[in-house]
C-alpha cells in the first residue's frame, strides 16, 4: 500500500487522534526535525479497543419475595460491577418510572462514577418518590476510554407495603 502521511509539528510529545484503523496491523512512523533529518522508520504499537465493557447490577437489597414476585420498597441500596479490557472510564445510572405527583421519567440520571469508582459501585435509591404499585427501570451505563459503551437494566417493582407486619385478630 502506498504510504500516507500527516506532518505534525511540535516539540517534545506529540499527541495525534488516528481513525480508521485496523487491530493486527502494524504501523510506522519516522521523525524529521528541524535540520531535515530523518530518523529511521519506527513501528507503533496500537492499542485498538472495539471490545464493549461488561456491566450488571449485582445486587439490591431489601428483596421482599411474596406472591411469586420480588417486589423492593423504601430505600433500596444497589450494587453493580463494570469490567473492561481496557478501563471503565464511567458508568451513568439512570431512571424511568412515574412520580408520586404523576409525572413520567425517562432517563433521568440519579447517578455518575467515574475513575476507579466506575469498576465497582453502589448508590441508595429512594422509591418513595415513584408511584406505589408500579415498576422503575433502572438502566447502569458502562463506557470505557475508547468510547465502548454497554447498557445493563434492572427493574424494581415497587410496593411499599410488602414488609409492614400484618395483624390478625381471630
Amino acid at each position: 500500500p502506498a504510504a500516507r502521511s500527516k506532518p505534525v509539528t511540535a516539540n517534545g510529545t506529540v499527541s495525534i487522534q488516528l481513525s480508521g484503523l485496523t487491530a493486527a496491523t502494524t504501523y510506522y512512523f519516522r521523525a524529521v526535525d528541524n535540520a531535515g533529518n530523518i530518523s529511521a522508520l519506527q513501528p507503533l504499537n496500537l492499542f485498538v479497543d472495539a471490545q464493549e465493557p461488561e456491566i450488571s447490577f449485582d445486587e439490591y437489597t431489601p428483596r421482599i419475595e411474596k406472591g411469586g414476585n420480588t417486589y423492593t420498597n423504601k430505600t433500596v441500596h444497589i450494587h453493580g460491577i463494570a469490567r473492561d479490557n481496557d478501563t471503565v472510564k464511567k458508568v451513568l445510572i439512570t431512571a424511568a418510572g412515574t412520580k408520586t405527583d404523576g409525572t413520567s421519567v425517562m432517563d433521568q440520571q440519579i447517578q455518575e462514577f467515574t475513575g476507579a469508582a466506575a469498576s465497582s459501585w453502589s448508590f441508595d435509591f429512594d422509591t418513595t418518590e415513584y408511584k406505589d404499585n408500579t415498576d422503575i427501570l433502572l438502566s447502569a451505563t458502562a463506557e470505557d476510554n475508547s468510547g465502548n459503551k454497554k447498557v445493563a437494566t434492572l427493574t424494581l417493582k415497587i410496593k411499599q407495603d410488602t414488609d409492614n407486619p400484618r395483624v390478625r385478630i381471630e
